[in-house]
């Protein structure tokens, strides 16, 4: 079953295929557990969110229509899944805006504590496109569709942030022998 496509693997799930579901997951699970641990920083959260997703992806399996990546649609559902646990955990009071989510409480630990913190200190748009494109390896297109900005932003994006981090002091000993 691993050697077929998530398309197909999606179209079995949504007639009831539970080792095409299966497949799915195991294909899946570490992207979407690494990027909601750069969301929630907390394993037990992390796990919640990872639940959330997949359920979703199973009720949504036979309606969701890949045209990329299956990780393009799960990114978004991750940070949506993220966004509600938040909300539930707290309510707001009459007129409050939620707080956005931190991108910086979402960067990996195994990061050299220079890297982590050259990567603090980048925009929040310029970090996510960045560490989507290092990190989870998306392309310029999926990194667009799981964001919902023209690619031609993400390459600005992931430019200005690589501008950003070239001019950083610190990170020059992390590439010096």
């Amino acid at each position: 079953m691993s050697d077929r496509s998530d398309t197909e693997l999606l179209f079995r799930a949504g007639r009831g295929d539970a080792a095409a579901f299966e497949a799915l997951y195991m294909r899946h699970r570490d992207f979407v557990h690494r990027v909601a641990w750069r969301f929630c920083r907390d394993e037990s959260e992390t796990l919640d969110v990872l639940q959330d997703v997949f359920s979703g992806l199973l009720r949504q399996a036979s309606r969701i229509r890949l045209t990329g990546r299956l990780t393009t649609y799960l990114y978004p559902a991750i940070r949506n899944a993220v966004a509600t646990r938040r909300r539930k955990d707290r309510p707001l009071k009459f007129g409050e805006v939620p707080e956005r989510l931190e991108v910086a409480d979402r960067i990996p630990e195994n990061l050299a504590p220079e890297l982590h913190a050259a990567l603090e200190s980048l925009s929040e748009s310029h970090r996510e496109a960045l560490l989507l494109r290092a990190v989870d390896g998306l392309s310029m297109d999926e990194i667009g569709a799981a964001l919902g900005i023209p690619s031609g932003t993400v390459k600005s994006r992931l430019h200005h942030a690589i501008q950003t981090l070239r001019g950083q002091p610190a990170l020059q000993r992390l590439w010096e022998p």
